[in-house]
């Protein structure tokens, strides 16, 4: 957006003079985006305004920047509040067009500045006695509006559309880069879910490996065929562990964790006074499950993620 023009007092007054050198006129091109049209009004034609008239019978909301103004901006503000009501609502955007006038002595400047209507209804001062929503073909079409005005909404409407598209260009990179990102994210979770699947899937084989050597005669512990075993058992640990798959510590007597673990029938059970043997697997309730008795299959994660859980034997 251009800089704002701040006028000062002495800037525009012939000094010891009431005579104005130099003004800046305002107006605020207001545009409905829901009905594609412009807002313009009626002058009331009261004598007694000191405004020169330069866009006709139908003009644009705005005026002449008062010394008090600080800004461009913030006197076309005041003279849109001021012509349509309080309860007016409309932002006021960049300047989209300048021209300058001289008249003899005086120079004035009118900056355009697209406003985009926001909410409330018009309640018109005694400057204007109608107002419009037109859209641009329409003005351009009815001869009761001034070239000049028909200038000024044809520009408007050039912004608009240079705008929408400017928007559109915006929103489409970023849909771009959000898909992109979604895109990066599938793939992360694809390729996680396939070796999650994987690994899964040769887990049962480690199990193998695991039961294979841990009963093992001591009199074959030192055979080349163990030896060749327990390599390639360390080098499915090694594939694991580079995946990020570990195994989950536990040991007998440690407290039973039901995130990490799965409880299984105890060997013990107590029948009166009597211990019996029960070899099942059944699940059994956790609530009163307390203490690991034994491990029966190890459980694993990959980072913070349990894979399986380990299946446990509990008192």
């Amino acid at each position: 957006m251009k800089e704002n023009i701040v006028i000062k007092e002495e800037d525009v007054k012939m000094q010891g003079t009431d005579r104005t050198l130099f003004a800046v006129t305002q107006k605020a091109v207001v545009y409905r985006s829901d009905t594609e049209e412009f807002l313009i009004l009626k002058d009331s034609g009261n004598e007694n305004r000191s405004s020169i008239k330069v866009l006709g019978e139908w003009q644009l909301a705005g005026g002449h920047m008062d010394h008090e103004d600080k800004s461009t901006v913030e006197g076309l503000e005041r003279e849109v509040a001021e012509e349509l009501g309080e309860h007016f609502v409309c932002s006021v955007g960049e300047i989209f067009h300048s021209l300058r006038a001289d008249y003899g002595k005086y120079a004035r400047v009118m900056n355009c500045y697209f406003a985009q209507y926001v909410s409330g209804d018009i309640t018109l001062n005694d400057e204007h006695v109608e107002y419009r929503w037109v859209s641009a073909d329409n003005v351009r079409e009815n001869d009761d509006y001034t070239d000049f005005l028909q200038q000024i909404i044809l520009k408007a409407q050039e912004y608009v559309v240079q705008k929408e598209a400017h928007d559109k260009m915006l929103r489409t990179l970023a849909e771009f880069d959000n898909y992109k990102k979604r895109s990066a994210e599938r793939q992360k979770d694809f390729a996680k879910y396939a070796s999650e699947k994987v690994i899964m899937e040769m887990l049962p084989v480690l199990d193998n490996f695991h039961a294979a050597t841990g009963f093992v005669p001591n009199d074959r512990k030192d055979s080349p065929w163990l030896t060749g075993i327990m390599f390639i058992q360390q080098q499915m640990e090694k594939v694991f562990e580079d995946a990020g798959v570990h195994a989950i510590d536990i040991s007998v007597g440690d407290a039973f964790d039901a995130q990490k673990m799965e409880a299984l029938q105890s060997t013990e059970k107590k029948s009166g006074n009597r211990a019996h043997e029960d070899d099942s697997d059944e699940k059994i309730d956790t609530e009163n499950a307390s203490t690991v008795v034994k491990v029966v299959q190890k459980g694993y994660m990959i980072g913070d993620k349990v894979m399986r859980p380990a299946r446990v034997e509990v008192t």
